[in-house]
């Protein structure tokens, strides 16, 4: 009977050893979760501190870009009495980079205009034939008697025979091929 009750004992005081081991773990892993929710907020806080100095120095460099791009575009002109409202000085900024930034979208599309131009040119029988050049004549040759430029044309070189043969708007035509070397 006593080694029942030592055993009923141990198995209490291992099972009061177990709830506080439970308990000490519970403690450690809410002050773990709170450690990490701190370091996350500060992480966040110094992430939205960078996020809003970069802009600012963004907005600093597209200022400073805008007003050299303004100077240089501006032509020398009498210095006209300052202006005494911050709100007129930032209007003008504004339209300033406004107008810029037209002017560069349109210098873009006409560079990327000239880029998707490919040149291309035949070679047959030792003889080299410009598309270029056969379009132009086709572009004379179907206006000549017209004055209207066609909407669609569709172009058949055939080197052998020395022609080109097309069909602009419907109406066929032939152009002779210039013979480049």
């Amino acid at each position: 009977m006593a080694s029942i009750k030592t055993s009923q004992k141990k198995s209490a005081d291992l099972s009061t050893t177990v709830r506080e081991i439970l308990n000490l773990s519970e403690e450690t892993g809410k002050k773990a979760a709170d450690g990490i929710r701190k370091e996350a907020a500060k992480v966040k806080e110094a992430t939205t501190k960078a996020a809003e100095a970069a802009k600012a120095r963004k907005a600093e460099e597209k200022t400073q870009e805008t007003k050299d791009v303004a100077e240089k575009k501006a032509p020398a002109k009498k210095e006209a009495p300052k202006k005494t409202t911050a709100s007129k000085a930032a209007g003008a900024a504004k339209k300033t980079a406004t107008a810029v930034k037209k002017t560069v979208a349109a210098a873009k599309a006409k560079a990327e205009e000239k880029a998707a131009e490919p040149k291309v040119f035949i070679q047959f029988a030792g003889n080299s034939f410009s598309l270029e050049e056969i379009l132009e004549d086709a572009r004379k040759d179907y206006t000549k008697g017209r004055k209207k430029t066609f909407k669609d044309i569709q172009i058949y070189v055939k080197p052998e025979d020395g022609k080109a043969y097309y069909v602009a708007d419907g109406d066929p035509g032939a152009v002779d091929l210039k013979y480049n070397g």
